[in-house]
Parts: C-alpha cells; sequence; structure tokens
C-alpha cells in the first residue's frame, strides 16, 4: 500500500454526536503520521477509521486510489492495537505471536523462524514460554507489538500503544520502533498525547481537535506554528 487518502470523512454516532467533521487527509507510504489531541478530539475514531474496524458517515476512504475489499481486509495486511488489545490468556507466547502465521497456513519452520526472530527484536525471547498471566503487562504489551510486527503489515495503526509500559522500557521500544520505521516501507498511523511519541516516530503531525483537523505539519515545522491551539498542545506535552 502506497498512499490512503480521506476526503470530506465524517463521522456521526447514533446518538447524534458529531465526531468528525470533513476529515481531509492524505498518507503517504514511508511518511509516518502521528494523530495528536486533547481528550475527546476525535483522535481514536479517526485511527479507527484508517483501521477499517469503524464505519464513516460521509465522504470517501481509498487505499491507493481504490475502496477498501474484504479480500484485503482479511488478508491480515492491516494491524490495529488500542488500549484494549489483548494475548490470548490459554496460549504461550510464542503461540500468541505465531496465531496470525498459523492463520495464514504458513510452515512451522518459518513460523518458528519469524517467532524467533522478531522475539529477539523486542527483546523477549525468554518469555516465549511463558503465558501472559506470568509476564508483566509492560511485557504483554511488547508481545502485542511483537504480534503486530510478524504479519508484515501494509499498514500499521497504534493507538496509544505504549500504556502499561514503565519509563525506561518506553523507551527501548520507541527506540526499537524508530529504527523498524526507517526500513519499513508500509503506511504507519500512531494516535497519542505525548508529544514527544509524535516527535520521535513520524514525519507529520495531524492536529485535531472537536473533530477537525487544526493542522497537518511535518516536524520541523511543529515548532515554528503561531496558531495557539498547537502550541498548547506542543508546549503543554513536553518533558
Amino acid at each position: 500500500m502506497k498512499t490512503i487518502k480521506l476526503t470530506n470523512v465524517t463521522k456521526i454516532y447514533h446518538n447524534e454526536i458529531v465526531a468528525l467533521k470533513n476529515i481531509n487527509l492524505t498518507i503517504n507510504n514511508k511518511e509516518p503520521i502521528a494523530i495528536i489531541g486533547p481528550s475527546g478530539s476525535g483522535k481514536t475514531t479517526l485511527a479507527k477509521i484508517i483501521a477499517q474496524v469503524l464505519d464513516y458517515t460521509e465522504g470517501t476512504l481509498l487505499f491507493d486510489d481504490e475502496l477498501p475489499n474484504q479480500d484485503y481486509l482479511k488478508s491480515g495486511k492491516i494491524a490495529y492495537i488500542d488500549e484494549s488489545a489483548r494475548l490470548f490468556p490459554h496460549l504461550t507466547i510464542f503461540d500468541n505471536i505465531a496465531y496470525p502465521l498459523k492463520l495464514q497456513g504458513i510452515s512451522f519452520k518459518e513460523i518458528n523462524r519469524r517467532v524467533l526472530e522478531v522475539a529477539s527484536l523486542f527483546d523477549i525471547s525468554i518469555l516465549l514460554t511463558r503465558k501472559p498471566k506470568q509476564i508483566s503487562k509492560g511485557q504483554q504489551q511488547l508481545a502485542i507489538l511483537a504480534k503486530m510486527w510478524i504479519k508484515y503489515p501494509s499498514l500499521i495503526v497504534l493507538d496509544e500503544p505504549f500504556q502499561g509500559i514503565d519509563g525506561k522500557k518506553k523507551a527501548d521500544v520507541k527506540k526499537l520502533l524508530s529504527k523498524l520505521l526507517d526500513t519499513y516501507s508500509g503506511i504507519f498511523v500512531i494516535v497519542t498525547h505525548d508529544i514527544n511519541d509524535a516527535l520521535m516516530l513520524s514525519k507529520k503531525i495531524v492536529f485535531l481537535n472537536d473533530g477537525a483537523i487544526i493542522d497537518i505539519l511535518k516536524i520541523e515545522e511543529i515548532f515554528k506554528s503561531t496558531n495557539p491551539e498547537i502550541k498548547k498542545l506542543v508546549l503543554g506535552d513536553v518533558k
């Protein structure tokens, strides 16, 4: 996948709450973006629509200039992780990470190779024989990210992916993701409340408030903005 294009995308929930208003956004491969904004700004709604786990009410969303079809959605090429993502409690960490590959009918030899490879990347090799209840929440989150990465997805959407990971481990995971993104050829979107995450893991930031895009800025443009809403979001969060 090379491009996702949203044109006048609006989302109205059944209780008539307008979550998104006329969103116009183009996302290119090899150009990671972050979506940032205050609570209730529509960040998660936008992320879910991009990841095709939520329908929109009006407008159009195109993958490479075409409407997403069911075959593509079932292919495992879209990876979406939010705060509610969980591992299968009855499976070992190895089997949890391997699960998407088993669904694709990949040989055990190849599954074993790829699980060991991704476990090493995320520094969880020692955990592979354990079950989720035997490891920390931070380690579980690392396993969830490894399970995502092993699919070689064309689209990755992460919604607050570092919840439950302590400060040092979070810094290590961010460095790892940043390194992986250097060679990742797909489309990457991260939703975060932390400007530091956005600065480290994206090349552009989409600033959202009250369901509308305030601005879309390259990293080098962020601190030059005179928009008071953007200045509040950026300077209020930088640690």
